[in-house]
């Protein structure tokens, strides 16, 4: 059996060198075929940093 990879949200190190920010969820279904994905995912622009 294989050991799942981490993801870099869940290490330590990059916990340390990254806060938490609020990330922007798409409400539009996503098909698993992305040509078929009907509504396109808005892009979110920040004015400014986020503190923490």
């Amino acid at each position: 059996m294989r050991a799942k990879a981490a993801h870099p949200q869940n290490s330590i190190a990059t916990d340390e060198l990254f806060k938490s920010r609020p990330r922007a969820i798409s409400t539009g279904p996503l098909n698993t075929l992305l040509c078929l994905h009907v509504p396109p995912i808005n892009v979110v622009v920040s004015h400014g940093s986020y503190s923490l």
